[in-house]
């Protein structure tokens, strides 16, 4: 019996970090290409523009989505636009805002968006304004300032009709539901554009470990019965 014991302890801990090996494994692959099959498929939560009503369409949003990969425990988002994002136009840039507990009382504000614990900003200009195109970054309320990111562990690429990101699940709490917002800036107020409180998923952490002993059960049984 305790032989058994450590083949199913050793299988679940196989299990819960099996999503970490296979890390690679994408859903999504985040280069701005919008048409990848997976943003159609099962689990992604889309929603429109409510502000379609623009002046100009360039700066409008027409969807965002997002999708839970439950595989490389990652979340991926983006938005895309009715217009081509131009490349040449100084001052753009567009935001991706994450309130990862959901809660609207944590966090900061930022660009109309509440509880913003996470901020991935992408400079669509040709120039750029923070010394790089793009940048990731955490909310610290100690020093009500915004803490870097690694790199390494998020994604985000534009392509012709909008933005992609990719945001790593542990980094985010992996919360069970998450509210998100985006924000496209043209630098000139009267047509900058949000689209505000996205709904998200992902499971939480005690949930994998639900699955992995279930299927250390399941195998244990078959062991028994064979």
């Amino acid at each position: 019996m305790f032989m058994y014991a450590i083949r199913v302890g050793l299988l679940v801990v196989v299990f819960a970090f099996f999503p970490i090996v296979f890390a690679n494994a994408d859903l999504i692959t985040v280069d701005g290409d919008l048409t990848d099959a997976n943003w159609s498929g099962a689990g992604v939560i889309t929603g429109s523009d409510p502000q379609g009503d623009a002046l100009d369409d360039h700066y409008d949003m027409k969807s965002t989505s997002n999708l839970w990969d439950p595989v490389a425990m990652r979340s991926f988002f983006n938005a895309e636009m009715w217009d081509t994002l131009a490349p040449d136009e100084s001052g753009n840039f567009i935001d991706l805002m994450i309130n990862a507990d959901d809660n609207q009382g944590t966090g900061t504000s930022w660009h109309d968006a509440q509880g913003v614990e996470f901020y991935f900003f992408y400079d669509l200009s040709s120039g750029t304004t923070w010394g790089t195109n793009y940048g990731f970054y955490e909310w610290n309320s100690g020093t009500t300032s915004w803490d870097p990111l690694p790199e390494s562990t998020n994604a985000v690429a534009r392509g012709t009709y909008g933005v992609e990101w990719g945001v790593d699940g542990y980094q985010l709490g992996l919360p069970d539901n998450f509210e998100w917002a985006v924000h496209f800036d043209n630098n000139v107020a009267a047509v900058d554009d949000y689209v505000l409180e996205q709904r998200g998923r992902a499971p939480e952490p005690a949930t994998l470990v639900l699955f992995a002993l279930g299927l250390g059960g399941l195998y244990l049984k078959r062991r028994r019965s064979s």
